[in-house]
């Protein structure tokens, strides 16, 4: 059954990611963070660093070899899964993951808040 409309829980999360369309140009150099303590010495390019490493012992766990935009969407779902499985609110997780992603891209700064 296909639609037309998207249901209310899609519409919430499609005006979620909305706001990612505000992002600035990537800065490997930026630093801010969620908890006010800006850390020069952990940069954006540091975290995308920290996390294909992750990335790259997820697709060994599960023999895959693709690209980053295909493990990263397969490794995002796993961990919905584990969330959801754990009790927690997977919604909840993904408005936490990219409300700090905004932050930490400077959007909240360069924009102002979303």
């Amino acid at each position: 059954m296909s639609r037309t409309e998207p249901s209310p829980i899609q519409q919430q999360f499609l005006e979620m990611l909305d706001d990612l369309s505000l992002i600035p140009p990537y800065n490997s150099e930026r630093y801010e963070t969620t908890d006010g303590l800006d850390n020069a010495d952990f940069t954006n390019g540091d975290r995308a660093v920290t996390a294909l490493e992750a990335l790259c012992c997820f697709q060994i766990a599960c023999g895959m070899n693709e690209d980053t935009d295909t493990a990263s969407a397969d490794l995002i779902c796993n961990l919905l899964h584990l969330v959801y499985s754990e009790g927690h609110d997977p919604k909840q997780v993904l408005q936490n993951g990219i409300e700090h992603f905004l932050c930490e891209s400077g959007a909240l700064k360069d924009v102002g808040n979303i």
